[in-house]
C-alpha cells in the first residue's frame, strides 16, 4: 500500500500537578503527534517527546516541528516501498533523535497494524515478553511532608519501585526516613545532572538504592571515575547516552558497573534501542525503561520494552490519570495492585483516542505524499 497523507499535530496536555526536577518545572506537556496514512485509510501514529525547552537535551519541540514540516516525503515513500525503514536516520540531523524516532514509530505502527502483529514483539522475535508489567513511579521535588504523603499513597497502590528527583538543595535525610519506613521497597534517585561536588552523593550508599541516575553536572566521561570508584550504588545514565558509542565509552572509562535508562525517543527509535539492548546483554549492563512524561501512545512502547527479559527494575510507569485528565489512548493505562497487562495488540498495542487527540490539538499541519 502506498503512503498518502502526512498529518502533524501540536498537542498540549495539561498536567494534574507541577512536576519539578533539578532543571525545570512542568505544568503542561507539549508534544507532537505524527499520523501517517496509506491508500487503504489505515493510520500509524508516532509521538515526538522533545520538550519545549532544551533542559533535557539540546533537541526542542520547535526544532522537531520545523524538521518534520520540511521532510522530503518522496524519500520517505521510497524507504517505505523498499522496506528499508532502518535507513530513516539518513533523513535527519544527528542531534534530532526524538524527531527521527517519531517518524519511525508512525511508520512501524502503520506497517505492523496492517500486518496484524505487535510492533515490539516483531522487533524481538526470539524473546518471550512477560504478559504483565510492574508499575514504577517517579516523584518530583516537593515539600518533605508532601513527599512522605505521596510515597505512602504509591505504596498503598502497590507500586513496586519509586524514583525520587533530587538536586543539591534536597534534604537527603528525608530519603533515609523513607528507607527506614519501607525497608523492602525498591528505591532510586535521579539528579538530572545537577551535582557538581560528587562527595555530596556518597552518603546515598547507606540507602540501598537500586541506582543513582545522572548524578553529575555535565562533565567529561573520565570525571565520573572518582564517584564511580567510591560508590557501591550503581551509577545509571540517561540523557548522557544518546547513541551506542556513548554507552561503549562509559563502559570503558568507569571502574565500576553502570546501568542505562532506555528511552526510545532519546535513542533515536526502536532500531537503535534494539542495538543498545543487544550490547547491554553482551556486556552484562543492567538496563531498565524510563518515560518522558509522555502520552499513552509513546508510553505503550516503553511498557512493552519493560516486558523484555533482562530489565533490572520496573520502569517509570503510572496510570494515565496520574498525570493527565485525558490521555491519547483508549482504554487509558490503569494498573491494578501495581500490575498491568502488557499492551499486546497490533502495532503500538493500543487504540488512539481520536476525541482526546482532537480536544488537545492546538495546531495541525497536513501534507500529501506524491
Amino acid at each position: 500500500m502506498a503512503l498518502t497523507k502526512f498529518i502533524l499535530r501540536k498537542v498540549r496536555l495539561p498536567l494534574k500537578f507541577a512536576f519539578k526536577t533539578a532543571k525545570t518545572t512542568l505544568f503542561t506537556r507539549e508534544i507532537l503527534i505524527l499520523e501517517v496514512q496509506d491508500d487503504s485509510g489505515q493510520s500509524g501514529y508516532g509521538e515526538c517527546v522533545a520538550f519545549s525547552e532544551p533542559f533535557y537535551t539540546s533537541e526542542t519541540q520547535e526544532m522537531a516541528l520545523t524538521t518534520l514540516q520540511n521532510l522530503d516525503l518522496s524519500a520517505i515513500s521510497a524507504l517505505w516501498e523498499s522496506n528499508q525503514l532502518e535507513d530513516l536516520a539518513s533523513l535527519f540531523p544527528e542531534k534530532l533523535p526524538m524527531t527521527q524516532a517519531s517518524l519511525e514509530m508512525a511508520l512501524l505502527d502503520l506497517k505492523t497494524r496492517k500486518a496484524g502483529t505487535n510492533l515490539v514483539e516483531s522487533f524481538f522475535p526470539q524473546e518471550t515478553l512477560a504478559s504483565h508489567v510492574f508499575a514504577g513511579s517517579v516523584l518530583g521535588e516537593m515539600p518533605e511532608a508532601e513527599l512522605l504523603k505521596q510515597t505512602a499513597i504509591l505504596v498503598e497502590q502497590g507500586i513496586h519501585r519509586i524514583k525520587f528527583k533530587i538536586s543539591p538543595t534536597t534534604n537527603l535525610k528525608i530519603l533515609k526516613a523513607i528507607r527506614n519506613t519501607y525497608p523492602d521497597l525498591q528505591l532510586a534517585v535521579d539528579a538530572n545532572q545537577s551535582f557538581s561536588d560528587y562527595r555530596k552523593l556518597l552518603t546515598l550508599d547507606e540507602l540501598s538504592l537500586a541506582c543513582i541516575e545522572e548524578a553529575l553536572a555535565p562533565v567529561a566521561w573520565q570525571d565520573y571515575a572518582p564517584l564511580s570508584a567510591q560508590l557501591k550504588t550503581p551509577l545509571c545514565f540517561d540523557e548522557r547516552v544518546l547513541r551506542l558509542s556513548d554507552l561503549q565509552t562509559l563502559r570503558q572509562e568507569l571502574p565500576n558497573p553502570i546501568w542505562v535508562n532506555l528511552k526510545i525517543g532519546r535513542l533515536g527509535g526502536l532500531y537503535a534501542t534494539r542495538e543498545i539492548i543487544a550490547y547491554c546483554k553482551k556486556e552484562n549492563i543492567p538496563f531498565w525503561v524510563g518515560s518522558m512524561v509522555e502520552s499513552g501512545l509513546s508510553k505503550s512502547l516503553h511498557l512493552q520494552l519493560s516486558a523484555l527479559p533482562g530489565n533490572a527494575m520496573p520502569g517509570d510507569f503510572a496510570d494515565s490519570a496520574h498525570y493527565f485528565e485525558e490521555d491519547l489512548i483508549t482504554p487509558p493505562i490503569q494498573f491494578s495492585a501495581g500490575n498491568l497487562k502488557r499492551p499486546d495488540g497490533a502495532g503500538l498495542g493500543v487504540t488512539p483516542n481520536r476525541k482526546a487527540l482532537e480536544n488537545n490539538t492546538t495546531a495541525i499541519y497536513t501534507r500529501l505524499f506524491d
